[in-house]
């Protein structure tokens, strides 16, 4: 839906997108624009604007997927705004605390807090916050990819190139086999300006182990043959 001065219209298919008016996603729907080299997808209940020379993200989500170098996507949130460079593809989500949440899907994203003036790059299965006020970047956090891929309506709610959805696949089978072992842990939400939730996932069953084989008792010695008193051992 746009939200403009002469009240709300119903977004069509194949138009340009309106600058400077609320365009909202129904709930349980998603909006995906195309661009010369470039895509976004808007999750359900997203919230934005198109301004000159960025992109206003009230609320929501989106996915950016970017294939040529040289391109520059300025996002501004509630309380922290970034630019986004690199070919590669992140989903982004304001998070209750104003700030973003970032994970990096394909390729390599550059990711620059613009008042802050830090950037970092966003690599397949890393998750990054940028946080409220404009102040940087939280440490970088591993998540499980395919499991992403798998509950992410951005991902699985929109039709896929098949190349596309083939490299995703790649990518999650490679990210699993490298750090299954090391990742323990699931990401929630960022509440509060400096923390965000860390939720620990069950321990894995171990395989089954058969016991090991009783020892057998091991049979005393047998006494000596003689009966002359054992030598001293100084």
């Amino acid at each position: 839906l746009i939200r403009a001065a002469d009240g709300v219209q119903p977004l069509e298919r194949a138009r340009f997108l309106p600058r400077g008016e609320r365009i909202s996603v129904r709930p349980r729907g998603g909006v995906e624009t195309l661009a010369a080299g470039r895509t976004l997808r808007f999750g359900s209940g997203t919230s934005f604007i198109l301004k000159d020379e960025s992109l206003l993200l009230e609320q929501g989500s989106f996915l950016y997927r970017s294939g040529k170098l040289g391109k520059t996507l300025l996002v501004e949130g509630p309380e922290t705004s970034l630019a986004i460079e690199g070919a590669g593809t992140l989903m982004a989500e304001v998070e209750p605390n104003g700030g973003f949440k970032l994970v990096g899907l394909l390729g390599r994203s550059r990711v620059t807090s613009l008042r802050a003036q830090r950037a970092a790059d966003l690599l397949p299965g890393e998750l990054l916050f940028a946080k409220p006020g404009n102040r940087g970047f939280a440490d970088k956090v591993y998540v499980n990819l395919a499991k992403v891929l798998e509950t992410s309506y951005l991902v699985g709610g929109f039709p896929n190139l098949s190349t596309f959805q083939q490299a995703l696949d790649v990518m999650a089978k490679a990210q699993q086999q490298s750090i299954s072992a090391r990742v323990r842990a699931e990401v929630g939400q960022a509440k509060d300006p400096n923390t965000f939730e860390i939720l620990p996932t069950p321990a894995s069953t171990p395989p089954d182990v058969s016991p090991p084989a009783p020892v057998p008792p091991v049979a005393p010695p047998a006494p000596a043959a003689t009966h002359s008193p054992p030598k001293s051992a100084l």
